[in-house]
C-alpha cells in the first residue's frame, strides 16, 4: 500500500469522560472521520452526546450532533458500513455523558488531509 504524504492518519483515545464536554478529535485540517466508537465503563446505562464546535461560528453544528445509549460495560461503534463524518478546518469534536463520574471511553479514528491546508 503507497503512503500518501499529503494525508495523515491519526487515532485519539480519550478516557474516563464524564459529564464535562471534552475534545474527542481536533481537526487542524481537513478532517476526515472513519470510526468513533465508545465503551461504557460504568455499570449503568449511559447516554453520550457527541457534537461538532464550528470554528467560525463558535457554536455548535445542530446537524451534527449525536445521541447514543450504552449499556452497562458494552462499547458501541457509531461510524459503519462504509459511513463517515467530515471536520473543517478548526472544527473540533466533543462528547459527553449524562453520568458525572468517570463513564466513558472514546476512541476515534481519522485523516488528516494536508493538502486541503488552512
Amino acid at each position: 500500500m503507497a503512503v500518501n504524504p499529503e494525508v495523515l492518519f491519526k487515532k485519539y483515545t480519550e478516557v474516563k469522560l464524564g459529564s464535562s464536554p471534552t475534545i474527542i478529535c481536533p481537526a487542524p485540517y481537513y478532517t476526515i472521520i472513519d470510526s468513533i466508537a465508545f465503551l461504557n465503563i460504568t455499570t449503568r446505562i449511559i447516554n453520550i452526546t457527541g457534537y461538532i464546535l464550528s470554528e467560525e461560528d463558535n457554536v455548535p453544528i445542530s446537524a451534527d450532533r449525536f445521541y447514543i445509549s450504552i449499556n452497562p460495560k458494552q462499547d458501541v461503534e457509531i461510524l459503519t458500513s462504509g459511513k463517515t463524518l467530515s471536520l473543517n478546518y478548526g472544527d473540533i469534536l466533543y462528547a459527553y455523558s449524562d453520568f458525572s463520574g468517570s463513564s466513558f471511553n472514546s476512541f476515534v479514528i481519522c485523516r488528516h488531509l494536508l493538502e486541503m491546508g488552512a
